[in-house]
């Protein structure tokens, strides 16, 4: 049991302490904008994100300003 819990890796640690990792979550940091790829549903109060059979095909028209 010891070795298996030695083996264990917090990938988020991991994440956190290397550099290279955290780049495939540079766009979320810090960031006003919503991903259009995530839909929420609304339950108990709270948002979650919604199930597959929850969500609403949507097709995204980008505005020419």
């Amino acid at each position: 049991m010891a070795r298996l819990r030695a083996a264990v890796i917090c990938e988020w640690t991991e994440t956190v302490n290397t550099p290279a990792a955290q780049t495939r979550f540079k766009h979320f940091i810090n960031s006003t904008q919503r991903d259009p790829n995530v839909q929420v549903v609304a339950e108990r109060e709270q948002h979650r994100p919604a199930t597959p059979y929850e969500r609403i095909p949507v097709t995204l028209v980008e505005e020419n300003a």
